[in-house]
């Protein structure tokens, strides 16, 4: 049991990479769909990942 609730977060550890890494590809084998253009930076930001957050303008401050 402990073999199989290893193999299972080594599974998914990899697919959430893979979702930080490159979302397009997760959408492609999930449902089979591609996404470009703005679908791609879309999925970035919604996944808060670094390359989304990146994608974001900087917040200002109150004090600005």
């Amino acid at each position: 049991m402990k073999t199989l609730l290893a193999l299972a977060a080594i599974g998914e550890a990899i697919a959430g990479l893979l979702v930080l890494v490159y979302p397009p590809l997760v959408v492609k084998l999930l449902l089979g769909a591609e996404i470009s253009g703005a679908g791609v930076v879309m999925s970035l930001i919604a996944l808060g990942s670094p390359a989304g957050r990146a994608t974001l303008p900087p917040r200002r401050s109150a004090a600005c």
